[in-house]
Parts: C-alpha cells; structure tokens; sequence
C-alpha cells in the first residue's frame, strides 16, 4: 500500500482538527470562565497556542494541553509581562517538554504559595 502526499497532508488536518476539538473540549471542561474568552476566541487561542507550543518543541499532546492550560491561566497580560519571561525563556531550553511545563507550574505555584 502507498500513501500519497495528500492523504499524509489530509490525515494530518484531519488529527488536528481533531486535537484542537479535544482540546476545547477539555479546556471547557475544566474552567467555564477563562477571563471571558468567548468560545469562538478560545478556539483561535488553541489554534495559535499550538503553533507556538510546536516552536518551542512541545508536541505531545498531554504537554500542549499543559501549555495552553498555562497560558491561559496567567492570562496575556501576565504572560506577556516582564515579571513573567522567565516562564518564556524556560520554555524555549532544550529539556524535554514535559519537564519544562512540571518545573515552571512546580514554580508558579511555590511562588503563590509564599506570596499567600
């Protein structure tokens, strides 16, 4: 059997397509309110979160979830701010994505804990 290049192109848009349901799906499942983003938005957010997940090497589906859990729970104000690039910086080391994400949530909420 062969595959040609636009089944391989129309099989990849068909599983994102299907991540990013998934997806908002779960992210819905898990905060009703994320800042009043309204759903049409948090679908555009998933889209452009992904992309960016993968320019940081975050590509397992569980580690791009993570990603735009976090992200969305600083918000863009916090994620864009100066008190927060450490987060950004981090991200783009070369450790494994799954490390990345435990050890900068680890540290989001040690800082809550001690500032509360």
């Amino acid at each position: 059997m062969r595959i040609e290049s636009k089944q391989i192109e129309l099989f990849s848009k068909l599983a994102r397509a299907d991540f990013d349901r998934r997806a908002h799906a779960y992210l819905c499942a898990i905060e009703t309110d994320w800042g009043g983003i309204s759903a049409g938005a948090l679908t555009a957010y998933i889209e452009h979160g992904v992309d960016h997940a993968a320019s940081l090497a975050i590509t397992a589906e569980v580690d791009v979830i993570s990603y735009l859990e976090l992200v969305l729970r600083l918000g863009p104000a916090r994620w864009r701010s100066p008190e927060y690039a450490w987060i950004r910086e981090y991200l783009r080391e070369k450790h494994p994505a799954n490390d990345r994400l435990s050890l900068v949530i680890e540290r989001l909420r040690f800082d809550d804990r001690v500032s509360n």
